[in-house]
């Protein structure tokens, strides 16, 4: 899945910080923001929510909410990017 999403995209990057990542897709900086797990609540809590005010689609790996206490410490998947790109995004990590 992982390689289907390099080929789709041109420029990946990581940046070691997820919640930073999801600031700049709130700021439009970054397109998306694709993790597939190791993510924990207090990863993910404030700049998921920054995204979706800044008018990101924000959700978990299978589509579904992206914030759930009752997932698992690191084992949290979230995919971010405008309402354009998440569908095709989405599909692509499936």
């Amino acid at each position: 899945r992982a390689r289907n999403v390099r080929k789709a995209i041109r420029i990946p990057r990581s940046m070691g910080s997820a919640a930073l990542a999801l600031a700049y897709v709130a700021n439009g900086r970054f397109d998306a923001f694709i993790q597939q797990g190791g993510l924990s609540s207090w990863d993910v809590a404030a700049a998921g929510l920054i995204a979706e005010r800044g008018g990101a689609t924000v959700t978990s790996m299978d589509g579904g909410p992206w914030f759930d206490l009752a997932h698992a410490q690191k084992s949290i998947g979230i995919l971010a990017a405008p309402a354009v790109h998440h569908d095709a995004l989405l599909t692509l990590v499936r």
